[in-house]
C-alpha cells in the first residue's frame, strides 16, 4: 500500500503557504514602489527565495511509502528515491518522543542506511501495523533533545515495549 504525506496533520505548511505569499507579494509591490536601483535584487532575491521554498514544500507533499511483501520503497522529502528489503533490515522500531510524535524506522547496518517515517504520513497506524507484520518492529522512547540517531548510535536505546 502507498502512504502519502498528510499536509493536514502538518500546521507548518500553512505557514510555509502563507510566508511564500506574503513574500511574492513584498518583492511585486516593491517592483512599483521602491526604485529600480532597489527593488530588482530585491525581486530576484524574493524569486529565488520563493523558488526554493515552493520547491521543499513540493518535495514533502510529494513523498511517499510504498509498502511491498518484500519491503519498502519510496521517495524522501529531500527529493531522494528510498529502497529496503526486509531481509536486509537489521532493526526497526517505532520512536516516540517527549511530545508524543512518532517517528517509524528501518536501519539496515550493512549498509548504513536509515529510513525514518515520522508520523506526519496518512494512515500511519495502518502503516505501522504493515510493516510489523512483515518485521519485528520494537518501541523506544527517545529523550528530550535527543535525535534518533543518537539514541541508535548509543546501542543501548531505552526499549519500552516490544510490537
Amino acid at each position: 500500500m502507498i502512504y502519502r504525506y498528510d499536509k493536514a496533520a502538518n500546521p507548518r505548511l500553512l505557514v510555509m503557504k502563507l510566508v511564500l505569499a506574503v513574500v511574492a507579494a513584498a518583492a511585486f509591490l516593491a517592483v512599483f514602489t521602491v526604485p529600480a536601483i532597489i527593488s530588482l535584487p530585491l525581486f530576484i532575491v524574493a524569486a529565488i527565495l520563493v523558488f526554493k521554498v515552493y520547491g521543499v514544500y513540493h518535495n514533502l507533499v510529494e513523498s511517499f511509502i510504498n509498502v511491498h511483501d518484500d519491503g519498502v520503497s519510496g521517495k524522501t522529502p529531500g527529493g531522494r528515491t528510498v529502497q529496503m528489503q526486509y531481509r536486509s533490515v537489521t532493526d526497526a522500531g517505532l520512536a516516540t518522543d517527549i511530545s508524543g510524535a512518532r517517528i517509524l524506522y528501518l536501519y539496515n547496518e550493512n549498509d548504513d542506511q536509515l529510513i525514518q517515517i515520522p508520523d506526519l504520513y496518512r494512515n500511519f497506524d495502518e502503516l505501522v501495523q504493515e510493516i510489523s507484520s512483515n518485521q519485528p518492529v520494537r518501541s523506544l522512547t527517545l529523550k528530550e533533545g535527543q535525535t534518533l540517531e543518537e539514541l541508535l548510535k548509543d546501542g543501548s536505546p531505552e526499549q519500552t515495549s516490544g510490537q
